[in-house]
């Protein structure tokens, strides 16, 4: 499981996961102890070469820090440099917006609500994700 993989499931699970994995690492893990909650829809934000290696550093502005971006999104960074109260997008993957909410639609749009607040040079991301859910 990825970065991006595990910002949507994780934030969904209800049941503590240091109990799941000591219980798996003891052999003790039992499927009906994982409780789950809502939905959740990730959007990576990436550089304009994304996958292709490159170096940038470009200013990002719009709801990026911890907790800007209201509830039910969290914002993950990936690769991304703090200085002061400057943020920049490094290269490869640079964010997840991950929206939550009782239905995909909802969670959805948190996400790409969220998504279009934020702006850097050579931002990209698909447009497509769980647009048929």
């Amino acid at each position: 499981m990825g970065d991006p993989e595990g910002q949507v499931i994780f934030p969904r699970l209800e049941t503590d996961v240091c109990e799941l994995f000591l219980g798996a690492a003891r052999g003790e893990l039992i499927q009906n102890s994982i409780s789950w909650r809502g939905c959740a829809v990730g959007v990576v934000l990436a550089s304009a070469k994304y996958p292709e290696r490159e170096s940038i550093c470009e200013q990002m502005t719009g709801p990026i820090r911890y907790g800007e971006s209201g509830s039910g999104v969290d914002v993950f960074h990936a690769t991304t440099l703090r200085e002061g109260s400057n943020i920049y997008a490094l290269g490869g993957r640079i964010v997840t917006v991950v929206g939550r909410g009782i239905h995909y639609s909802f969670a959805r749009e948190r996400a790409y609500d969220t998504v279009a607040r934020i702006e850097f040079n050579g931002m990209r991301y698909r447009t497509d994700i769980a647009a048929s859910v």
